[in-house]
């Protein structure tokens, strides 16, 4: 809870603390899919490490190579390297590309924290921004947590012809699948283990529709959707 935090602390450094005592003893699982990101995986995945480990939030980082062909898995398999209390490291290579909704079921299967983040492996969505994700979560009694563009405190800097693709997106969206939310396709999303488990067993479409359908199966299933703020350049 908030009790034991001190007033001299930003509102950033409180959603941490929330954060980590959230996880807990137990484990928040990161799967990054990656797709021919052999020049910068190295660095991403220890920026993503570096971050939680300086807040001593308990991680398992879980990249999963989809089959890129160029190197990336070479890059998986040497690892983290040394210095690490509170990063587990869990590198998963799939033989071939299966697309964005194969990789995260074989990143999942390989996981085993009661907190699951999707996190896309290019980070245009920087995971510093997890304690507003945790934040909602705890304050909203969400079973998932979504970054939204279209939140009104988001941050995003992107075209204009990429905005009128995501309001009429949104508007389609509204209209046939009747999701609650603002934005589906977001790359960072957080769950409970058993509700995204729960989605995974029961999903049909593997590649470019893989977000929607998720949201969608765990609305349907009962599950309380929440959405965070973002901050974006593209």
């Amino acid at each position: 809870g908030y009790g034991i935090i001190s007033r001299s602390m930003t509102k950033l450094e409180e959603k941490w603390v929330l954060t980590r005592e959230t996880v807990g003893e137990g484990r928040l699982s990161v799967i990054m899919p990656l797709y021919r990101l052999a020049d910068s995986a190295a660095g991403n995945l220890k920026e993503v490490a570096d971050l939680f480990e300086r807040h001593a939030v308990n991680v398992e980082l879980v990249p999963v190579d989809d089959g890129s062909g160029d190197g990336t898995d070479a890059v998986l398999s040497r690892g983290l390297g040394d210095g690490y209390r509170h990063v587990v490291f869990r590198p998963v290579i799939c033989p071939r590309n299966g697309g964005k909704g194969a990789a995260l079921r074989a990143g999942f299967a390989a996981s085993t924290g009661a907190y699951v983040m999707l996190l896309d492996g290019d980070l245009d969505i920087h995971p510093m921004q997890t304690p507003w994700f945790f934040d909602q979560m705890v304050r909203k009694n969400a079973d998932v947590v979504i970054g939204s563009k279209r939140h009104r405190n988001s941050d995003v800097q992107y075209p204009w012809h990429r905005r009128i693709v995501s309001a009429v997106y949104f508007t389609l969206v509204r209209l046939f699948v009747g999701l609650p939310v603002t934005d589906t396709q977001t790359g960072m999303k957080l769950f409970r283990r058993e509700v995204l488990g729960d989605a995974l067993d029961r999903m049909l479409v593997k590649t470019y529709a893989f977000d929607l359908e998720l949201l969608a199966i765990a609305y349907g299933r009962g599950a309380k959707i929440a959405e965070a703020p973002v901050a974006i350049r593209f």
